[in-house]
Parts: C-alpha cells; sequence; structure tokens
C-alpha cells in the first residue's frame, strides 16, 4: 500500500483516511446480510457475506483485505510512517487490532457499522423502480452495498478499522 496516496486526518477517537482528499469507497454487488441491521453496543452493524460474488466484487473484496493488512502492517511498525497532515501518536504500537473482515469455511464476512441511521438508505427494487423500504427487509437479502472506509479507531488497548454502510439496495 503506497501511503503518499493516503492522508490520515486526526478526529476525535480516531483517524480518517482519505485519497487524494476523497473517501475511500466501495459499491459491493451481489453480497448477503445474513443477519440484516443488528445492534450491538448501541450502535448499528451489519455483517456483509461475500459468497458467490461477481468478479468485480471479489476485486473489491481483496482491495479491503489489502487494506485491512496494510494497515495493520504499517501502524504496528517501530518506525511508523507520518503523513504531513497529522501529527501521529502511539496510539497503535503494542495494541491489540480487530480485523473488521473475518473468514469461516472460505466465505468472507465484513463487519460494518452505520455511523448515521439517517445518512444510510435501503432500498429494494420493485418494477425496475427503487423504493425506500426499512431495515428489517435486509435479512438474508441479496443485495448491491455502497460502503466507505470511514476511520481508525483506537480505544485503551485496542484499535481497529471501520467500514460504513452507505446504502443497501435488495436484489432479491
Amino acid at each position: 500500500m503506497d501511503l503518499s496516496k493516503y492522508n490520515l486526518i486526526t478526529e476525535k477517537k480516531g483517524y480518517r483516511i482519505v485519497s487524494f482528499g476523497k473517501k475511500i469507497a466501495f459499491d459491493l454487488k451481489d453480497v448477503k446480510l445474513p443477519f440484516g441491521i443488528e445492534e450491538y453496543k448501541g450502535k448499528l452493524i451489519a455483517n456483509i457475506e461475500f459468497k458467490d460474488i461477481p468478479n468485480e466484487t471479489f476485486n473489491n473484496l481483496v482491495f479491503i483485505k489489502t487494506i485491512n493488512e496494510s494497515i495493520q502492517n504499517i501502524l504496528t511498525q517501530d518506525k511508523i510512517p507520518t503523513p504531513k497532515t497529522m501529527e501521529f501518536t502511539d496510539n497503535f504500537i503494542n495494541k491489540t487490532y480487530y480485523d473488521t473482515l473475518k473468514t469461516t469455511n472460505d466465505i468472507y464476512y465484513l463487519r460494518c457499522s452505520i455511523n448515521n441511521k439517517n445518512d444510510c438508505k435501503y432500498y429494494k427494487i420493485i418494477n425496475n423502480k427503487k423504493i425506500e423500504c426499512t431495515s428489517s427487509e435486509l435479512e438474508k437479502k441479496t443485495c448491491d452495498i455502497k460502503i466507505e472506509l470511514y476511520n481508525i479507531w483506537f480505544f485503551d488497548n485496542s484499535y481497529g478499522i471501520n467500514w460504513n454502510i452507505k446504502e443497501v439496495v435488495i436484489k432479491s
């Protein structure tokens, strides 16, 4: 991962990652939300399942995996590169990394959050039209999902990456 393409911007509880001033975002096609939208410790989350996915989504999965691994490796080195846009502290050295990308039986799951429920939209397609729906309709459905890399968080002796869901469109 070439750090010259990315900037880290200091936030209250972490660092925002941007590339050329824009958030890093993906459109994931034909993925599933096996558990729908859930509440965990007072926050809305979803686990995106990558199973039987098209090539474009597989390529995005590989890039997400590379981002996760690269950030973990970069942040835990003794000499962390310091982008000019921030003052870097030792928030990550000797701390536990929590990976949002898990694998079970060769199926990947990406844990994402919904940081602002008013900022995330849910739709279904009816007669070739996008119609708003509720989060309760998403469970076990095949969807197209827009996500963005929200930030790197840290708390006590742990840190991780926060992916944020922006839009979900039910396909079936």
